[in-house]
């Protein structure tokens, strides 16, 4: 686990001197990602699921008494290229015309999280205001006797702390009102034993894989929900890869609600449509952003898509929030339409909502809004659903129109485009955009020449200057203590 650390450390912005740790060429000190030394950090995280995966009693019989230099980087590096000729060697093996193209969103979802920044601001925030507030605050300050606010703080502080050194105990700050007994408690919520973790992590295979061969680069990461490895003999723990530290605060949190009732997700559902309509009304003020409405006939009214943005008095677009929590099989299976339907479909009912409001604006079924015959539709979603893969949108796309197929208002002109959008683009694409960039990027994600791109890399596009908006909403409304420490520029 400590070369894992280092190796991190070694090419990390928040990275500190790590020579103590690591004997490494000079040149391998790098954040280039074109260096010849380069090391992703989701093969890092595969390396951490490959090990715990093996059990050590087969290790010990296998490998005798020989064991890794861990103090030498020419030890990861081998390690690396190792695993890259095996997942090349699997994908030759395993890939068929069928399945080739499927391998996109594969490739995306496994890729995409690492390479932007896990801990920003507006991402602590956002999950925050979606999990941190309401009967879901009270629930979690139940089940683990620690607030979330103290919680996320807590978090913060060993995030911080773990790019200082590899093992390390709990430590309270003063800076930031943080008690050694609330660390303690956030280590107890996100931390597993070495001899837990690879039972757990056995747990997790079986769940997840169920048997199937699943390869190398795909398997399910344990790190994603305890990010600290302890060490209960000398009270210490350890953060192989310490940005996980910061999804498990945020994304993470959706773990410890999802062990409550039903009603505690439909509160943070409700919340995810509240931060997008803030987000968007705080960036751009010179938009007009309405929340979901009920139109129609008093005795069959229906609710409008859950956001309405509103140019020069036209709605030009319409946007369906999706909470669906995107699983294992949604992401890594070789038809995940099919395996993980009920997830996809609730992706293809906000697609076929949006259209269903096409068709009733045309029809004057809904009229207290003018509705442009171009305006955008996008799916909104907390999760990063369908990145990259243009089949598997087609695929959902096909499943909204058997749902709207029976509706008589709902036309082929009304079934346009749909872009899927998750919170995280539409936040990073918000940050660098002024009003006119944004609503053009949005614009272009709807037409063909950028069918399946993220608004993201869309943007670029523009060729236009990046610069930072000032984040329009009051981090001390949910996270007091937020004003406490400035953040790296790109921890915006």
């Amino acid at each position: 686990m400590k070369l894992i650390w280092a190796s991190d450390m070694l090419q990390s912005k928040l990275g500190k001197n790590v020579s103590r740790y690591l004997q490494y060429p000079a040149a391998a000190a790098s954040l280039s990602a074109d260096s010849p030394y380069a090391l992703r950090k989701w093969e890092l995280e595969t390396l951490v699921a490959l090990f715990f995966k093996e059990s050590r009693g087969a290790d010990s019989k296998q490998w005798g008494s020989r064991a890794l230099n861990t103090a030498q980087f020419s030890t990861i590096s081998d390690l690396v290229n190792i695993l890259r000729s095996i997942e090349d060697a699997e994908s030759g093996a395993k890939l068929t015309d069928e399945t080739v193209l499927r391998e996109m969103h594969k490739i995306a979802h496994r890729q995409f999280e690492w390479q932007r920044n896990f801990a920003t601001r507006e991402r602590l925030y956002r999950f925050a205001y979606i999990y941190g507030q309401g009967a879901c605050a009270e629930f979690f300050e139940a089940k683990h006797g620690l607030s979330i606010s103290e919680f996320l703080k807590a978090g913060f502080l060993i995030f911080a702390h773990a790019h200082l050194t590899p093992w390390m105990g709990a430590v309270g700050l003063e800076k930031l009102a943080v008690s050694k007994a609330s660390v303690e408690q956030a280590v107890a919520i996100i931390s597993l034993s070495r001899t837990d973790f690879r039972s757990r992590t056995a747990d997790l295979n079986r769940e997840l894989l169920k048997g199937s061969d699943v390869r190398l680069a795909y398997l399910p990461s344990l790190l994603r929900q305890y990010p600290l490895i302890a060490e209960p003999r000398f009270n210490s723990f350890i953060a192989p890869l310490p940005e996980l530290i910061i999804y498990r605060i945020t994304v993470g949190l959706f773990y410890d609600i999802a062990s409550g009732p039903q009603q505690l997700l439909n509160e943070a559902n409700s919340r995810f449509e509240q931060y997008a309509n803030r987000l968007l009304t705080g960036f751009y003020p010179g938009l007009e952003v309405l929340g979901s409405t009920r139109y129609g006939p008093k005795k069959a009214t229906i609710d409008t898509p859950d956001i309405l943005v509103i140019a020069n008095g036209t709605v030009e677009i319409v946007l369906e929030c999706k909470a669906t929590k995107l699983t294992y099989v949604s992401q890594y299976s070789n038809d995940p339409v099919t395996e993980a339907g009920k997830q996809y479909e609730q992706i293809a009912k906000g697609v076929a909502q949006i259209w269903r409001f096409f068709a009733h604006a045309r029809v004057g079924l809904y009229d207290d809004r003018t509705v442009s015959p171009s305006a955008v539709g996008i799916v909104l979603t907390l999760d990063a659903w369908l990145p990259m893969s243009v089949e598997l949108q087609d695929e959902v796309l096909d499943i909204a129109r058997g749902l709207v197929a029976k509706d008589a208002d709902v036309v082929e002109g009304d079934m346009r485009r749909v872009v899927f959008c998750p919170m995280q683009d539409l936040a990073d694409t918000s940050i660098i955009s002024t009003q006119t960039q944004f609503q053009r990027t949005v614009v272009l994600a709807s037409g063909d020449e950028f069918k399946g791109w993220s608004l993201r890399e869309i943007r670029r596009r523009l060729d236009e200057p990046e610069i930072p908006n000032k984040f329009p909403l009051a981090y001390a409304d949910i996270l007091p203590w937020m004003d406490n420490f400035t953040p790296p520029a790109s921890q915006v």
